[in-house]
């Protein structure tokens, strides 16, 4: 099995929020006692973190003029939450 390197996480996130979040809340919750709650807020960054990238990606299709219904597809957002983009 492969550790991760937190040190080395933090040099490829350090201009990413969602990133610098992410290993905030995971230095703390391992030293957390009830880890299986620790791993349920891991768990819950990750998903965070990947609705936001998400969006992120919509907002670029957005801008590059691809039509919603091919946003929708492709990143399952609805309709309205594209249009709220």
């Amino acid at each position: 099995m492969i550790e991760p390197k937190i040190s080395s996480s933090i040099d490829l996130g350090k201009d990413i929020g969602i990133v610098e979040a992410y290993i905030k809340e995971t230095e703390e919750v391992m030293d957390d006692e009830f880890f299986g709650e620790s791993y349920d807020k891991e768990w819950a960054l990750k998903d965070q973190g990947k609705r936001e990238g998400i969006r992120e990606i919509a907002k670029k299709m957005k801008s590059d003029n691809v039509s919603t219904e091919n946003i929708s597809k492709y990143t399952d957002l609805t309709v309205e939450e594209i249009d709220k983009l």
